[in-house]
C-alpha cells in the first residue's frame, strides 16, 4: 500500500505568496476559509479575467500546497 496522503491534492489560501490558511482537501473548502477570513470580495458572479463564481481580494489566491498547515 502506498502513502495515499502524500498523493492527495491539497489547497490553501495564499497572500502575497505566503500560505495563510491550513491545507484543505478541496478547493471549495479553501474558498470557504477565504470567505470566512474576508478575502473573498465577490461570490457567485463572473468578472472578466476571474475564475467563474469567485474573486479574491488583491494579493490572495487559492493554490495547491503540500498538505501541511503552514499558516501563522
Amino acid at each position: 500500500m502506498g502513502n495515499e496522503a502524500s498523493q492527495k491534492t491539497w489547497f490553501a489560501l495564499f497572500r502575497n505568496g505566503k500560505q495563510v490558511s491550513k491545507a484543505h482537501a478541496s478547493r471549495a473548502a479553501a474558498l470557504v476559509e477565504a470567505y470566512e477570513r474576508g478575502a473573498v470580495i465577490k461570490w457567485g458572479v463572473d468578472l472578466p479575467g476571474d475564475r467563474p463564481g469567485q474573486a479574491l481580494d488583491e494579493g490572495y489566491e487559492i493554490r495547491i500546497t503540500n498538505g501541511k498547515s503552514n499558516a501563522n
